[in-house]
């Protein structure tokens, strides 16, 4: 996978997640925020920073990063990803939505599942990585 498709996979992932990104060349809000922000958190923390780039994004090195993605997803379509030995999947109680067998890496297929997921879940697609 080339350096462009992970920084574009880690861009739907911020996304995903509520990011948005403002340019250097014209910032956010009062404070004058730049790169990936997250805003509205807290009254103390009116904005979270993801990132000044897109080479910034953790998740396709960090499980703590790719672990607030799958939370997500979890959370949000009421799915299951299942990480068990060699086997990644995403699946409810009656259909797999995304899958991958005998991997041997399970942080980035585990990525590419989730992103495969995410680009996908609105047409009710299987894809299969």
């Amino acid at each position: 996978m080339s350096k462009e498709d992970i920084m574009e996979g880690n861009k739907v992932m911020a996304e995903f997640l509520g990011y948005k990104y403002y340019p250097h060349t014209k910032p956010y809000g009062r404070d004058r925020v730049k790169g990936w922000v997250k805003s509205g958190l807290s009254p103390k923390n009116p904005h979270f920073s993801l990132g000044r780039s897109h080479r910034d994004f953790p998740f396709y090195n960090d499980w703590n990063a790719l672990m607030r993605v799958i939370d997500k997803i979890e959370s949000e379509d009421s799915v299951v990803v299942s990480i068990i030995k060699h086997s990644i999947a995403i699946h409810d109680y009656n259909k797999v939505y995304a899958s991958t067998k005998g991997s041997t890496n399970k942080l980035k297929d585990t990525w590419a599942i989730c992103l495969g997921y995410i680009r996908v879940k609105k047409y009710d697609n299987y894809i299969s990585i």
